[in-house]
């Protein structure tokens, strides 16, 4: 129910005259008496006026009290019921109509494409799901859009590749994040580069033949989508938790082999450990072959996996 400007101004001078009458209200309103007598009778099917008992002419406004604050509950209520099913209509229809060609819409050049991802994160309201693995379209530098989105309570998980945390300064972004409150795991792969935000919109990243990001795919609610939100959760699934926690003493065991143990669940390359552990690559991977053989695991992957669930981090 609304309540015009001109309404309300019979209303509120209802309240606060006296004696409360059509001809005093219209000479303090500069309304016609028609059209104060015309306000009244809406007022009254709104419940905010009633007649006096003594004179068909004395009118009675409700205390706003009692009369506002539970019809506002009730329009509310109602207006909330009509937004969620006008969204749901509007939802409807939009898959109904959608031409195949707005599904997916291609955003052109690699910069182009850092501004879609940093727009998409802007516009986040509930969950942001990532894909991070090579190629990067520039040098490590921060994403303060992620930073920003999860100091609203956007929830955020981010499935990365070893690769993505070969080098220190992006391990210290991915750390970063972590604390941020970003959720995070680690596979040994994934099939491409990927955004999804509230689980309506997706972007992949393309790769150019140079090995370069040169474009960018925007993907609309549509079964490619539902798709893409299936593989991301059976791959979230199968990958392990990652965490950048401080190292502990295990009774026993070496603290070279807890640090590498620590640096394996982390998925950093040989040569990354061995600037870590102040190594040469090649002792790094003799002291990996060994614990391998120990753990009989056939690759490193398998190794962080089975001492991060065993006995360490």
């Amino acid at each position: 129910m609304f309540i015009d400007a001109a309404d309300w101004s019979v209303y509120e001078c209802l309240l606060f005259t006296h004696p409360p009458t059509a001809e005093q209200v219209s000479r303090t309103t500069g309304q016609s008496l028609a059209e104060v007598r015309a306000a009244v009778d809406r007022l009254r099917e709104l419940g905010l006026v009633e007649t006096g008992p003594g004179s068909s002419e004395e009118i009675l406004p409700v205390p706003p009290d009692s009369a506002l604050l539970p019809a506002l509950r009730r329009w509310e209520a109602q207006l909330d019921r009509t937004r969620q099913a006008s969204d749901g209509l509007i939802h409807r229809w939009r898959r109904r109509n959608r031409r195949h060609e707005d599904l997916i819409q291609t955003v052109g050049e690699s910069d182009a494409g850092w501004a879609a991802f940093e727009q998409l994160q802007v516009n986040a309201t509930e969950e942001v799901l990532i894909f991070d693995r090579p190629p990067y379209v520039a040098p490590p530098s921060g994403n303060p859009a992620q930073l920003d989105a999860m100091g609203r309570g956007v929830v955020y998980r981010t499935v990365y590749t070893q690769e993505a945390l070969s080098d220190e300064v992006r391990q210290n972004l991915a750390r970063a994040a972590i604390a941020g409150g970003e959720r995070a795991r680690i596979s040994d792969r994934l099939p491409m580069k990927l955004v999804v935000v509230d689980r309506r919109l997706a972007m992949v990243p393309l790769q150019g033949s140079a090995g370069t990001l040169d474009s960018a795919v925007l993907i609309a609610p549509s079964a490619l989508l539902d798709g893409l939100l299936e593989l991301f959760e059976m791959t979230w699934d199968r990958a392990l938790p990652l965490t950048f926690e401080e190292k502990h003493v295990t009774h026993g065991v070496p603290d070279w082999e807890e640090e590498l143990v620590r640096l394996l669940a982390s998925g950093l390359t040989d040569p990354a450990i061995g600037r870590a552990l102040g190594c040469s690559e090649r002792t790094v991977q003799r002291r990996i072959t060994q614990l391998m053989t120990r753990n009989s695991v056939a690759n490193r992957f398998q190794l962080g996996a089975q001492l991060v669930y065993t006995r360490r981090i």
